[in-house]
């Protein structure tokens, strides 16, 4: 298995960890391994998990496609944690044992 991801600051993986979106998105790819999921089914999982609102933010669907493409993927992206092909509308993440040990910690402190 190829290591895709580059070596992440600490900085980086608390700021890539410090989003709820974000960390919904991780566990679901880290469920998946490094099998292509389909970005509507991240939708779905996030709206599923947050309910009417993520923060102060609602969740309707159109709501959280928009701040994935924009903002979530791109970011998870460029930090190397997952490929996003944004054409095929699929995302496929790239293992980092740092930022699973860390999401790990953050899950069991609730």
């Amino acid at each position: 298995m190829e290591n895709h991801s580059r070596s992440l600051s600490t900085d980086e993986l608390l700021e890539i960890a410090a989003d709820q979106t974000r960390r919904i998105v991780l566990s679901q790819l880290i469920e998946e391994g490094e099998s292509r999921v389909q970005v509507e089914e991240l939708v779905s999982t996030v709206c599923a998990e947050t309910g009417p609102t993520v923060g102060e933010h609602p969740t309707g669907h159109e709501t959280v496609r928009t701040r994935l493409h924009h903002r979530h993927l791109p970011k998870l992206a460029a930090a190397g944690v997952i490929e996003y092909e944004e054409d095929r509308h699929c995302v496929r993440y790239h293992p980092n044992e740092r930022l699973e040990a860390l999401l790990d910690f953050l899950e069991e402190r609730g």
